[in-house]
């Protein structure tokens, strides 16, 4: 004896989508009479996540490991994972966003769908952003003879130090 498939999961509800879209479509096209899966009952859909996010201590350990690596990286790592940032907010932020708003550090940034915030940063990611501008200033002469704009948070150009010599 034959089985119907298992419908229930999400290729299931694809295809079931699929081939509902195609007669409907068949349908206005007037290439069809009427429409066999206009009455289709489509599976049900679990809406629970299985998407596991960090958790405390995974965090924490990602903050230190972003801490030790410092700059721009802490600074990132903090947005991200204290403020909530959506990674092209976060790589979007300029420098000059920064302000302080009844004694809180915010930071103006473009959402999604164009939309703007001023938000307010925790004091971890305020005092990581403070210390990366600090660096980028003392290497902005270096980024600036490789052309790139210092201005920029999370520039893409890496700027190379001097040589330290050895003592």
């Amino acid at each position: 004896m034959i089985q119907p498939p298992d419908l229930r999961g999400c290729r299931g509800t694809t295809t079931v989508s699929t081939i509902c879209g195609f007669y409907r479509y068949c349908k206005q096209e007037r290439l069809i009479d009427h429409n066999p899966a206009a009455h289709v009952r489509r599976p049900k859909l679990d809406y629970t996540s299985t998407t596991l996010g960090l958790d405390r201590n995974e965090l924490g350990a990602f903050l230190v490991q972003a801490g030790l690596s410092g700059g721009r990286d802490h600074a990132l790592a903090c947005l991200l994972a204290l403020n909530g940032l959506r990674i092209s907010e976060a790589l979007g932020a300029d420098i000059e966003h920064l302000d302080f708003n009844r004694g809180h550090r915010t930071l103006f940034i473009s959402r999604k769908g164009n939309k703007t915030a001023t938000i307010p940063l925790s004091p971890r990611t305020g005092r990581a952003i403070h210390l990366s501008h600090i660096t980028e200033r003392e290497m902005c002469r270096y980024v600036r003879l490789r052309g790139a704009e210092p201005g920029n948070l999370h520039a893409s150009v890496s700027p190379t130090r001097p040589a330290r010599s050895s003592v």
